[in-house]
C-alpha cells in the first residue's frame, strides 16, 4: 500500500487486524475440532461391540489405553500405541497438533511481511551493489528544525517501540484462540505423567512441571 501511516493509525490498524484474525481462526479451529470428532464417531461405528466399549471419552478414562494395566510401567510408558483407544487419542492429537502449526506458520508469515516491508531489497552482482525498486514509506514522518539540531518525529526510537509493540500483539493470538477439549485432557494427562516420574525419581514435582508441561498455545 502507497498510503503512509503514523504510528497511532498502525496500531489501530495492528489491533484491528488481530482481533479479525482471532475471530476467523477460532471460527476454522472450532470447525475443525467438530469435523474431526465427526469423523471419529464414524470410525467408531465400524468397530466391533467389545472394542467399542473399550474407548470412553470421560474425564476419568479419557481414550485410556485398554493394555494399560497389562503393560511395565515402570519406564512410565502410559500408552501401547496399538489399541483402538490409543489410535483415537493419537488421531485427536496429531490434528490438533496439525491446528497449532498452521496457527504458527501463520503468525510467522504474518511477521515476516513486516520485516520484508520495512527492508530495502538489495543484488549484488559481484563487487557491485544493485538496489531493487524504491518502495513507498511505511510511516509517516515529520522533520522538524529545533535549532541548533534537525530533528524526525516520530523518531526512530518511537517507530521501534511501536514495532516491537505490534509484533507482540501478533505473537499473543493463541492467547484468545480456545483451545480445543483434547488438548486440555491432553495437558492434564501429561502433567500428571510428570508429577509421577518426578515423585518416583526424588524431584521436585512443581520444577518438573515447570520445565516439562506443554506450553499453552500463545506460549
Amino acid at each position: 500500500n502507497s498510503c503512509k501511516l503514523t504510528l497511532d493509525e498502525f496500531s489501530k490498524l495492528t489491533d484491528e487486524s488481530c482481533q479479525h484474525a482471532i475471530g476467523s481462526i477460532t471460527k476454522q479451529a472450532l470447525l475443525c475440532e467438530k469435523a474431526v470428532h465427526y469423523l471419529l464417531e464414524i470410525l467408531k461405528k465400524r468397530l466391533k461391540p467389545n472394542e467399542q466399549t473399550q474407548i470412553k471419552e470421560t474425564d476419568s478414562e479419557y481414550y485410556d489405553c485398554a493394555l494399560k494395566s497389562a503393560m511395565n510401567t515402570k519406564g512410565h510408558v502410559t500408552r501401547c500405541n496399538d489399541c483402538q483407544p490409543c489410535a483415537f487419542f493419537n488421531f485427536l492429537t496429531n490434528y490438533w497438533n496439525k491446528n497449532i502449526d498452521a496457527i504458527v506458520q501463520c503468525t510467522r508469515s504474518s511477521l515476516e511481511t513486516i520485516r520484508k516491508r520495512l527492508q530495502q531489497p538489495i543484488r549484488y552482482v559481484g563487487e557491485e551493489v544493485i538496489r531493487e525498486q524504491v518502495r513507498n514509506p511505511l510511516f509517516r514522518t515529520d522533520i522538524v528544525l529545533s535549532i541548533p539540531n534537525v530533528l524526525v518525529k516520530p523518531s526512530l526510537d518511537d517507530m521501534q517501540s511501536q514495532l516491537n509493540k505490534s509484533a507482540n500483539s501478533m505473537l499473543k493470538i493463541g492467547q484468545d484462540i480456545p483451545e480445543w477439549y483434547h488438548a486440555q485432557k491432553l495437558r492434564e494427562i501429561t502433567i500428571k505423567e510428570i508429577e509421577k516420574q518426578a515423585l518416583d525419581e526424588g524431584e521436585d514435582v512443581k520444577l518438573a512441571v515447570q520445565a516439562k508441561a506443554p506450553k499453552p498455545l500463545h506460549k
